[in-house]
């Protein structure tokens, strides 16, 4: 049986189609791995950033991903950290010394058929599209889970939110619903996505950007930053606009070989809690499918700003290195066609 493959090499992407068996032997996939078939795999803001940056070895990227096993759906954590570590055995599965990723160092969604241990599997009743999405909002939740306690000791109940992806909406999302948030801004650069935002959720003000991000009089005791990639400009804005004794959460990837410069005396002078995100834990994965799980009639309403397209047409949108499709569509989807293992 053979399987298609978006493979990344240096910065350049190329279709193959790939013996399952070779698959297996050319990235050292383990015995207990099971094979399973992509139904939709989402590409990640992460994915275009390891596309831009490049990789030197040849690299199966995908892990937001809808797959099916034995004739039933499942949607993937893509996680797999050692468990003997320090971090591991703190219960921060997350910052394992040794994790390993589908999508990265073993082969991903980006392929038709791929390798993956069963544990990894949560099934789900219907395979629908959104679920890749399922990966995003684990990671919002973690992040949110991490500062709740924070955000409750001082009585804040307002935020910014920084960017209208994918991650700024379930920011919005969860504070809205989960932690019962009373105010609700969010700046962006795209007026289709900022209309989600409101459909789906009653105490969120949008603003759009025109020329940037431009200073404002009010400040805010919380702030979102959910844009990351090559420029640091959100998170200095977000250090600009907060509040004495105010907190900052970060869910941005930056480049790693870049060297940003960060108005520290800020954070000193103010006593800015400025926290990163990373990721989350299989227990988080868990909690937050089932919460996906209660809020899927809300999210329904995100499949027409969802871009599911064949794996040709989703690969051209990513070799022509161009954001175009931003102003229309919160994320770009593969749909592989439902052949069952």
């Amino acid at each position: 049986m053979k399987s298609k493959c978006l493979i990344l090499k240096n910065r350049e992407l190329r279709i193959e189609k790939m013996e399952i068996e070779k698959l297996r032997e050319l990235y050292k996939i383990p015995k207990k791995f099971v094979v399973v078939k992509s139904l939709y795999t989402g590409i990640c803001g992460s994915d275009f950033h390891k596309i831009r940056l490049g990789t030197k070895n040849e690299v199966i990227l995908g892990h937001e991903c809808v797959v099916e096993y034995n004739k039933k759906s499942y949607v993937l954590n893509p996680l797999l950290p050692c468990q003997k570590c320090e971090m591991c055995k703190k219960g921060h599965e997350n910052l394992c010394e040794k994790i390993k990723t589908i999508g990265f160092n073993f082969p991903g969604g980006f392929s038709e058929y791929f390798f993956v241990p069963p544990e990894n599997l949560y099934k789900i009743k219907d395979p629908s599209p959104l679920y890749v999405l399922v990966d995003a909002f684990t990671s919002v939740y973690h992040g949110l889970k991490n500062i709740k306690q924070l955000l409750e000791d001082n009585g804040i109940e307002e935020v910014l939110i920084i960017g209208d992806g994918v991650i700024g909406f379930f920011s919005a999302l969860l504070l809205s619903t989960h932690l019962h948030f009373r105010k609700i801004q969010v700046i962006g650069k795209h007026r289709k996505r900022l209309r989600i935002f409101e459909e789906v959720m009653n105490n969120v003000e949008t603003i759009l950007l025109k020329n940037g991000l431009n200073f404002r009089d009010s400040k805010f005791s919380f702030i979102i930053e959910a844009v990351g990639g090559e420029k640091v400009d959100p998170l200095l804005y977000a250090i600009s606009q907060a509040n004495p004794r105010s907190i900052i959460l970060s869910y941005g990837v930056f480049d790693p070989n870049k060297l940003y410069k960060v108005p520290l005396r800020n954070i000193f002078e103010k006593e800015i809690v400025l926290t990163g995100s990373k990721s989350y834990t299989s227990k988080e994965f868990k909690e937050s499918l089932r919460l996906f799980n209660l809020y899927r009639d809300k999210l329904d309403s995100l499949k027409s700003y969802l871009k599911i397209d064949k794996l040709e047409n989703i690969y051209h949108l990513l070799n022509r290195n161009n954001d175009s499709w931003k102003e229309n569509y919160l994320k770009l989807i593969i749909d592989w066609g439902e052949k069952y293992v």
